[in-house]
C-alpha cells in the first residue's frame, strides 16, 4: 500500500481493481486541513479518463504492470497486432484502447507493451518517432 505523497504523474495504481495511471496531479493544502491530492487518472483498460482526489489518510495500491519490448505487426480493423522480440508470442489490444496513439504506429517499429495479469492492456510509445511526410499542400514545408 502506498500513500497519498506516492500520487504522482506516472504511477500506476490499482482503483476498484482496475490499474490506472496518474497523468496529472496538483497538491491542495486547505486552510488547518491536511493536504489532498488532486489527480487525472487514465483507467489502462478502457483508456478512459476520470478525475479523483486522494485525501492524506487514503492509502492506494500500487499496480503491478510489467513492461515488455514487442514489434508492432499490423492493424486488422479492430485490434492492434504486436509480436513480443523475446518470445516471438503474439497478441493484440483492442483500438479502442490505443485512441490517439495508433497515428505513433509504425508497422515493424518496436514499442513497448504493458501487461497486467499476464494480459496485454496498453502500449507506450517512445517520446520520438520517425515519420515519413507523404503529402504536403503547395507552399509549406
Amino acid at each position: 500500500m502506498a500513500s497519498m505523497d506516492d500520487v504522482k504523474v506516472g504511477k500506476r495504481i490499482l482503483v476498484d481493481g482496475q490499474p490506472y495511471e496518474v497523468i496529472k496531479s496538483e497538491h491542495l493544502k486547505v486552510a488547518m486541513g491536511k493536504g489532498m491530492e488532486k489527480c487525472m487518472i487514465i483507467n489502462l483498460l478502457t483508456g478512459k479518463t476520470i478525475p479523483m482526489t486522494f485525501h492524506a489518510v487514503d492509502k492506494v495500491e500500487a499496480a503491478d504492470i510489467q513492461m515488455r519490448d514487442a514489434d508492432y505487426q499490423y492493424f486488422d480493423g479492430t485490434s492492434y497486432h504486436f509480436m513480443d522480440i523475446q518470445n516471438y508470442e503474439s497478441y493484440f489490444i483492442n483500438a479502442d484502447v490505443i485512441g490517439d496513439k495508433k497515428y505513433f504506429l509504425v508497422d515493424g517499429n518496436k514499442t513497448t507493451v504493458m501487461f497486467w495479469d499476464g494480459n496485454p492492456i496498453n502500449v507506450q510509445i517512445d517520446p520520438s518517432v520517425t515519420l515519413e511526410i507523404a503529402e504536403t499542400p503547395p507552399g509549406e514545408k
